[in-house]
């Protein structure tokens, strides 16, 4: 077997798989209460002012990044949801229109990138509006609500789900 030939499929196979485990880490690392799954009253799953203890300004700016932020995701993972199923559409053809296919890649992969630079631009935005402290506060509320959702369903030793 032709070596250079195998790495080159793995590269390439590699650039394919980037862009899919950049969007699932994008979903896993939530920068905002504004991404996080929310109880059916729709409340947090943790009391914002109590944890952060934010100044009148800081919440006004808090709430104002919460909902923007959360427009904007929406937005762009229901367009990367479209892209989806456009491009699954688009394989289950016999003849494959590959002009098609390859301009829907790069929309997928635009719009991927999109969510990736909104991620970047609300880390900067969250630490203009906190304070190192209730950075660290946020940050040890996040894990702790995420552990306790995690705990509520049986999984096994690598995290998966344990459906005995």
């Amino acid at each position: 077997m032709d070596t250079g030939r195998h790495r080159q499929q793995k590269y390439r196979f590699s650039l394919i798989l980037l862009p899919v485990m950049a969007l699932l880490l994008t979903a896993a690392i939530r920068p905002s209460m504004a991404q996080y799954p929310q109880p059916p009253g729709g409340q947090p799953p943790f009391d914002e002012q109590k944890v952060l203890q934010l100044d009148p300004g800081q919440k006004e700016r808090f709430t104002q990044f919460e909902t923007t932020s959360r427009d904007k995701k929406k937005k762009l993972i229901d367009q990367i949801r479209d892209l989806r199923h456009q491009l699954w559409d688009a394989y289950q053809a016999y003849n494959l229109d590959t002009k098609h296919v390859k301009a829907l890649n790069r929309e997928l992969n635009k719009v991927q990138q999109d969510l990736l630079r909104l991620h970047y631009d609300e880390q900067i935005e969250l630490r203009k509006i906190l304070t190192a402290d209730q950075f660290a506060r946020l940050q040890s509320a996040i894990h702790q609500s995420m552990e306790a959702a995690k705990n509520r369903w049986h999984h096994d030793d690598h995290g998966n789900p344990d459906w005995h």
